[in-house]
């Protein structure tokens, strides 16, 4: 075999495995935020805070994950019940550096969704309402949607 036909040979292979190998795994970033209904940023009350705490992680075994529970701060004459609910997370797309992770749990009413986009490494100039973006699809249709108190 002919040293060029050799080169040639090995420049083809080397190319083709570089075109097998997987893209890097995009690997969730873990953090705890506070949540707040979308339409009511901007209009926080001093004494009586209730949101939805957003947990964001990985394990070994179950990779992304996310858990949400409501909770309450400061002096409130409303009672929250706490209601932590799990959810396994799969990652789902990249747009301008946010990746944007889907869920779902099964519940005695139907299938519950859950949606994190996560834009703490945005690379773009227009701004979302926070850096993370939390939508639960609820089976009765109905859609919440949090966005992290800055």
């Amino acid at each position: 075999m002919s040293y060029l036909k050799s080169v040639f040979l090995v420049a083809i292979f080397t190319a083709f495995g570089a075109l097998a190998k997987p893209p890097p795994e995009i690997r969730l970033t873990p953090g705890v935020f506070k949540m707040v209904p979308i339409d009511s940023v901007g209009k926080p009350n001093p004494h009586c805070s209730i949101y939805r705490e957003l947990v964001l992680d990985e394990a070994e075994m179950t990779r992304s994950f996310a858990v949400t529970n409501n909770r309450i701060d400061g002096n409130c004459e409303r009672v929250v019940f706490p209601n932590e609910t799990y959810y396994r997370l799969r990652y789902s797309s990249t747009s301008c550096g946010s990746n944007t992770y889907h869920g779902e749990r099964v519940t005695d009413a139907g299938v519950e969704r859950i949606t994190v986009s996560d834009h703490r490494t945005r690379l773009c100039h227009d701004l979302p309402a926070g850096l993370i973006e939390l939508s639960l699809e609820k089976p009765d249709g109905e859609t919440l949607k949090f966005v992290n108190e800055l």
